[in-house]
């Protein structure tokens, strides 16, 4: 971590005065436990102008391997936003 007031909840916080920061390597990562289940549909990420330019968001199954859900290259947009199309319908029978 960069400084300790930069920690993992500071991501998430909804502030765009605060932040979190990484250890300046490239095999950083952020995780996020939601305790139990939940439908993700959109991912936004503001970046400051020191940002990963190649990344992957992924999720895990049952605290299995993770899986990955997209992957990143030659990012250099701030910020960034990924919107899921929202799940089909199971067809009636």
């Amino acid at each position: 971590m960069e400084r300790g007031d930069l920690n993992g909840a500071q991501a998430i916080n909804k502030q765009d005065t605060s932040r979190w920061g990484s250890a300046f390597t490239d095999n950083e990562w952020l995780t996020l436990d939601y305790r139990s289940s939940v439908n993700i549909s959109r991912v936004r990420i503001n970046w400051e102008n020191a940002h990963a330019t190649t990344y992957l968001l992924q999720r895990p199954e049952d605290n299995t391997p993770w899986t990955t859900t997209k992957t990143v290259g030659n990012n250099n947009s701030l910020p960034t936003a990924f919107q899921q199309p929202p799940p089909r319908p199971s067809p009636s029978r």
